[in-house]
């Protein structure tokens, strides 16, 4: 009598104990303990990141179109390079700040010479609203891309 081959003793012992055949790797949901990436939530989709050398049509279906398209000038002329640059808003917040001080003379304490006159400072306040943005920009060389880099800016006005 011969040993049944590893893959088919397995099936067989799945059908007895009633436990589906061995998943494939793809439907494993399982982290693998050995990754330093976080486990993405369940239902999540892991979003694909920016490599180097990625086609321009891939990083518009994976980010979207960019905010704004700058053309840059090369010393070659059958290179074309553009600067990609895309916005998004990371975070909204009204603060209240000092906005001026000034001054007003009122009368202060009288002395054995007599009242004196003073200033006090009179802060005036306003409400400041700040937006934070991430910026990525990405030099795309060739409809490839080359490099990119990221970093905030925060965009203030005054409420009226």
């Amino acid at each position: 009598m011969s040993m049944p081959s590893l893959p088919r003793f397995v099936l067989v012992l799945s059908l007895i104990l009633g436990v589906p055949a061995l998943a494939s790797a793809a439907d494993d949901k399982t982290p693998d303990p050995t990754s330093s990436e976080p486990a993405p939530a369940p239902g999540a989709k892991k979003k694909r990141m920016l490599e180097k050398g990625m086609e321009a049509d891939t990083v518009e279906l994976l980010y979207g179109k960019p905010a704004e398209i700058k053309p840059m000038e090369t010393p070659d002329a059958t290179t074309k390079a553009e600067q990609w640059i895309y916005r998004r808003k990371v975070s909204e917040k009204t603060i209240q700040t000092a906005d001026t001080q000034s001054t007003i003379p009122t009368f202060g304490r009288a002395d054995a010479g007599g009242v004196s006159i003073v200033d006090v400072p009179i802060v005036t306040y306003r409400l400041k609203h700040l937006t934070t943005y991430q910026v990525t920009a990405l030099l795309m060389v060739n409809g490839r891309l080359e490099v990119a880099k990221q970093w905030q800016e925060v965009d203030s006005a005054y409420v009226n």
